[in-house]
């Protein structure tokens, strides 16, 4: 039997909510506070805003739009700051410079709507993340599938997620989870954005024996299409 060096440890995770000191009554006001928050804050009301309401069919998932809509009644300035897609950025001062720059913009163009006061005011947040082991790792095969079915015991009471730094299941180790749990009889769905959570597909050469699942590291040159056939197939 095989033994890993490093075990795969299960563990899992919370956040601690921070408020800082910036709070803003105004658009105006929160022009000004979006330049003192910290990259944490900015991170938070955007990012980890679109993690926190995935599935919102109503409304943005971007926390500042969201509070200009529903506590200033502004929809072109909400429309405008939900507009900016994260996944363009890999840079937080990136971000705040744009978000910084619409907003910029309308308090110059209407000064007396940045000055009106909100029903409520605008806390910037951030959060710690906290980590805590799993009372149990893995080094061999049958460890990692004892720590599986402590994981299937959970489900059963609770709908659970499995989460990963990487976006696209197919690269993650996630899909190996994946397939194992749907060889079990799960139903495994993948989180793609807030209104798609598309059904695992078993990995096309996963071959499953004595409820084993093996991946072949090779495949038979008989049944590999010829040069020739790849390019009419193409």
């Amino acid at each position: 039997m095989i033994t890993a060096k490093t075990p795969f440890q299960f563990a899992t995770a919370s956040y601690i909510t921070l408020i800082e000191r910036q709070k803003a009554n105004s658009i105006s006001e929160l022009y000004a506070c979006s330049e003192q928050a910290s990259d944490a804050a900015i991170f938070s009301h955007t990012f980890q805003s679109l993690g926190r309401y995935h599935f919102l069919r109503e409304g943005f998932s971007n926390d500042f739009a969201q509070w200009v809509l529903e506590s200033l009644n502004q929809p072109e300035l909400a429309e405008r700051l939900a507009g900016i897609d994260v996944r363009d950025y890999t840079s937080i001062p990136d971000l705040r410079n744009d978000l910084r720059k619409i907003i910029s913009e309308f308090v110059e163009r209407y000064p007396r709507q940045a000055e009106q006061v909100a029903f409520e005011p605008f806390y910037f947040l951030s959060y710690v993340e906290v980590t805590r082991p799993l009372p149990w790792d893995a080094r061999t095969l049958p460890g990692f599938r004892a720590g599986l079915e402590r994981l299937e015991r959970i489900a059963r009471e609770r709908v659970t997620a499995i989460m990963c730094a990487e976006g696209f299941f197919a690269r993650c180790h996630r899909s190996l989870i994946a397939d194992a749990l749907v060889v079990e009889v799960w139903r495994v769905r993948h989180i793609a954005s807030r209104v798609t959570a598309s059904s695992h597909r078993r990995t096309s050469f996963l071959r499953v024996r004595g409820g084993r699942l093996l991946y072949p590291a090779t495949t038979p040159r008989a049944s590999s299409p010829s040069r020739r056939g790849r390019r009419r197939a193409r």
